[in-house]
């Protein structure tokens, strides 16, 4: 796996794999050639995952590589391509973080607190430690994508406040896009939720791997 070069990378947060992803990865695999396989997991005590993380991502980086980063795998891509220091083609950030999410979640503040409060002797900290490494470094990731920066982040996410949108948008440039109410881009068929992405999203992450190639 570590030699073969990929079109595109879906890189799924803490928790169970999304069904958006495997709905991205059909819509894009009858051109190319998707990566969306399962991370370590990332509760597990005593493990360093971040660092399994962004160890993974190095190997997996290319030219013509396009990354889907949802949440905490936005942490240990960007330190890869940081460290590994060879340009991609697009990244998309969705519902990313990069400074302490404890709280921020308007409504759901408490919510938010109570979940990182019980994981974050080793979940969140671990992660926030590894963003130290590199957050001086972040307007460097402009020169390491040569086409397209997206930002992606949704209004209403009880975990991650629109502000670190904003943040990651003055670091690293590109495209903010903001949507109202798709949470923390997590949707579950047991809940009725649709199972794929917001229709701006998922058509823009379509355009942008497929181009001539996409059809509505």
């Amino acid at each position: 796996m570590k030699n073969e070069k990929w079109d595109v990378l879906i890189g799924q947060g803490i928790g169970e794999q999304q069904p958006w992803a495997w709905e991205l990865q059909k819509a894009l695999e009858p051109k190319l050639s998707v990566w969306n396989e399962s991370l370590p997991d990332a509760q597990i005590p005593g493990k360093k995952i971040p660092e399994e993380w962004s160890e993974l991502f190095e190997s997996l980086i290319s030219p013509d590589l396009t990354a889907i980063l949802h949440s905490a795998s936005a942490i240990s891509f960007l330190d890869a391509l940081l460290r590994k220091g060879e340009p991609i083609k697009n990244i998309f950030l969705l519902a990313a973080w990069l400074k302490d999410p404890v709280g921020l979640g308007g409504k759901e503040g408490k919510k938010t607190e109570r979940v990182f409060t019980n994981n974050g002797s080793y979940l969140l900290k671990p992660f926030l430690q590894l963003t130290e490494k590199f957050i001086t470094r972040l307007q460097e990731v402009s020169e390491l994508v040569r086409e397209k920066i997206f930002i992606c982040q949704s209004l209403n996410d009880p975990y991650v406040a629109s502000e670190q949108a904003d943040f990651l948008q003055q670091e690293v440039g590109g495209e903010l896009i903001k949507i109202p109410d798709a949470g923390h881009f997590q949707f579950r068929k047991k809940d009725n939720q649709n199972e794929i992405l917001p229709g701006e999203i998922r058509k823009k992450i379509l355009e942008v791997c497929l181009g001539n190639d996409f059809t509505e």
